[in-house]
């Protein structure tokens, strides 16, 4: 069974620009593929999991929120998603998924998602302020998770 997280962003930003932020190493960026209009990559073996960058217009999330359904429809959006085996998941892909979601909160300010699974919101950028949701269930549950992003 495989985890996947989603970081998606609000605005106008291509495929190339996003996967340059989240892996900025060359090395990472040469396993980057086209497809459609985005672009993948196998970075299990180094990473934990598989990477799919899409970009497009008249976006929607929704996930369950501390508070009940959110839903959000960036128009335009860009989309990262990291598909990780629960084998590879706390040692090696959760804690590498958060200092890609790190570097790219840090490179920009647009509003953002994360979402894990597509149904659970864990945090939300709006206006420059994040705030995390499920934080017993799923920040509190991995000791590296709430110091890798503040909020």
């Amino acid at each position: 069974m495989a985890i996947e997280y989603r970081l998606v962003l609000a605005g106008d930003l291509a495929a190339e620009q996003l996967a340059d932020r989240a892996f900025p190493c060359p090395a990472d960026r040469a396993a980057f593929t086209p497809y459609g209009a985005g672009l993948g990559a196998d970075l299990h073996d180094r990473y934990g999991f598989t990477v799919s960058v899409t970009v497009g217009r008249n976006g929607y999330v929704g996930a369950e929120a501390d508070d009940g359904q959110w839903e959000w429809e960036p128009d335009p959006y860009a989309r990262l998603s990291l598909r990780m085996d629960k084998e590879t998941l706390v040692e090696q892909g959760i804690p590498n998924m958060l200092d890609v979601v790190t570097r790219v909160l840090r490179s920009t300010t647009q509003d953002a998602a994360l979402v894990a699974n597509a149904d659970h919101l864990l945090l939300v950028r709006k206006h420059g302020v994040v705030r995390k949701h499920h934080r017993s269930m799923w920040w509190d549950h991995y000791p590296f998770a709430n110091p890798a992003i503040p909020g």
